[in-house]
C-alpha cells in the first residue's frame, strides 16, 4: 500500500514538474515578448516626439 502510494506521488510530482517548467517558459516568452513590445513602442514614441 506505502508503495503504491510512493509511486502515485513521485508520479504527481514528476507530472507537476514538468509542468512547473512548461509554467515558467510561457510566462518567460511572454515577458519576453511584451518587454519587446514596450521597448519598440516607446522607441517609436520617442521618435514620433523628435
Amino acid at each position: 500500500m506505502w508503495s503504491e502510494i510512493g509511486k502515485t506521488v513521485r508520479k504527481a510530482m514528476g507530472e507537476w514538474g514538468a509542468v512547473a517548467r512548461f509554467t515558467v517558459c510561457v510566462l518567460v516568452l511572454t515577458f519576453a515578448v511584451v518587454a519587446v513590445l514596450w521597448v519598440s513602442a516607446l522607441h517609436s514614441a520617442v521618435a514620433n516626439i523628435g
